[in-house]
């Protein structure tokens, strides 16, 4: 079986690779491991986990009052998550392009922030996250 995804110019195929040349497969949308049944393409070096071709285009979540759009372009280093602080290196990740708030894979689906506020002091931007407190 075999789909064409949006981020990708190449069909990717149904398969069961855990290794590819000796090496672990990794999900080029979350950089996490690929264990089990996932979709890779056989003209590249680029995989998906089953749940992550379905990763929608664009999201709307409660922590943030915009759209999010989903950046599938893994060359764009120098991103941020503006939740958990850390650095978005490989992989996809959401993007609100009216004010420049990122969110990695993780956090766009993690269940446990109940409210997300920007705060500008002195031209600088900071984020008070408020967490579910049965979920911390």
């Amino acid at each position: 079986m075999s789909v064409e995804h949006f981020s990708h110019p190449h069909p990717l195929i149904l398969n069961e690779e855990k290794e590819c040349d000796g090496e672990e497969v990794i999900c080029s949308c979350c950089s996490e491991p690929i264990r089990g049944s996932g979709y890779s393409c056989s003209s590249c070096s680029f995989h998906l986990h089953q749940h992550c071709v379905k990763m929608p285009k664009e999201i709307k979540r409660h922590l943030h009052e915009h759209p999010l759009v989903l950046v599938t372009d893994p060359s764009n280093l120098s991103r941020w998550c503006d939740l958990c602080c850390s650095i978005v290196v490989k992989g996809f990740y959401y993007h609100c392009s009216l004010c420049n708030f990122d969110l990695d894979i993780g956090c766009a689906f993690t269940p446990r922030v109940v409210e997300c506020l920007m705060i500008l002091v002195e031209d600088k931007i900071w984020w008070k996250i408020r967490y579910h407190p049965l979920m911390t």
